[in-house]
């Protein structure tokens, strides 16, 4: 909605005064019908945008066909867009499949103990 700008600069260079930038976004909200007004449309927007979009396993297979496009292409395009599109929570495509920790605890032979192990602190 603001693009790189902060709230406040959006504001002012949206014709607002300085002093009522300065009381902040949701307060200009509240008095202003046309920002009101304007705001909602762009929420109304993003939410039909969330009704269309593809279902986790639709979206992953849609990185795995760019990726391959890219090997068959000999290319790197767009690789960074699929990576994260693979990230997704919903898709999770690039963590492991079980979570296996393991603890192996290992116990030297007994015969080592006497070779290995100081007994005195003064040798």
């Amino acid at each position: 909605m603001f693009g790189r700008k902060c709230p406040t600069r959006a504001l002012i260079d949206a014709g607002y005064s300085p002093k009522q930038a300065r009381k902040g976004l949701f307060a200009t909200l509240q008095t202003s019908g046309p920002l009101r007004e304007a705001f909602e449309n762009e929420i109304i927007k993003l939410v039909k945008l969330s009704e269309i979009l593809p279902l986790p396993h639709e979206r992953a297979n849609l990185v795995r066909v760019r990726l391959l496009m890219n090997v068959l292409s000999g290319k790197d395009a767009a690789v960074q867009s699929a990576r994260l599109l693979g990230q997704d929570r919903e898709v999770h495509m690039f963590e492991p499949e079980s979570r296996i920790g393991m603890n192996i605890a290992v116990m030297p032979p007994a015969e080592w103990s006497a070779r290995y192990v100081k007994t005195d602190p003064s040798d």
